[in-house]
Order: structure tokens, then sequence, then C-alpha cells
């Protein structure tokens, strides 16, 4: 299974530039917000999420219908060749068939993203970026 993770993983890399918000670490922020040409105004906050926390609450259900949603609506941007039927199966079958360890004893995770697998990372990020780019942004806007 952790082969076909890493597959996942290498082909839902390639949906990075669709999400919007993505930043790849901290130091990227640094190096963007010392672009900005003018001091910030005095009130002015500065706010960062990760969702680290948050993998082990994403409802497996909803996750595999939000980000079929956002592969179906990237349809001819996606990459030449990406292959969007493949992508989703192995998204619906890696996350509804974790097993892991702990000890001598082995578990089925039954619920939230399949944690220590290779694709766990790109999938809450393609997750929450959905979120983002329709929920958010449209919102938001420029206060993001």
């Amino acid at each position: 299974m952790n082969d076909w993770s890493k597959w996942l993983d290498y082909q839902l890399q390639k949906l990075k530039p669709f999400v919007k918000t993505y930043l790849k670490d901290s130091q990227q922020v640094t190096d963007e917000l010392k672009t900005i040409p003018n001091p910030l105004p005095p009130n002015a906050r500065l706010f960062t999420t990760d969702a680290n926390s948050m993998y082990d609450n994403i409802d497996t259900e909803h996750a595999i219908k939000v980000i079929t949603w956002f592969l179906d609506e990237l349809g001819p941007l996606l990459p030449p060749g990406f292959p969007i039927e493949a992508v989703k199966s192995a998204m619906e079958i890696i996350m509804k068939n974790n097993i892991f360890t702990w000890g001598v004893l082995f578990f089925l995770q039954c619920m939230g993203t399949a944690m220590g697998t290779s694709a766990a990372v790109m999938w809450v990020t393609l997750y929450y970026g959905y979120h983002e780019n329709n929920c958010l942004i449209p919102k938001y806007g420029n206060n993001m």
C-alpha cells in the first residue's frame, strides 16, 4: 500500500499550483512579507494555520467527494496525461484501507486521513485548498 501511496503523492503534488493559498514553508512566508512595498497598517495581524492537527478529524467520505470535485473542476487544466480516474481510485483505496501498528497490534484506521501514508499531506492540502479557493478567497479576497 505504501508504494501506491507514494505514487498517489507524486500525482497529487502536481496539483499544488491550483491551491491558491499553498505555501511551501514558513521561509516562503517570510520571503513574501519582505516584498511588501509599503508597511502594513498598525492594526494589521498575521495569522498562519497548519492542518497537521486536523488530519485525523477529516471525514474520509467527505474528503473523497471534495477532492473529486476539485479534480473534476480542474479538468482541462490538469497536466497532460494526468491519470484522473486512477488518482480517484487510489485515494479511495488508500484512505479507506490504512493499517497501522502499535507495538505488536495491527489496526485498521476507520476514520480520518490515513496517517503515516505518503499521500496524507497532499490529501489534506487539496481538501483544505478546495475550501480556501471556493469559500474563503471569494469572501475575504485581499484580506488573506
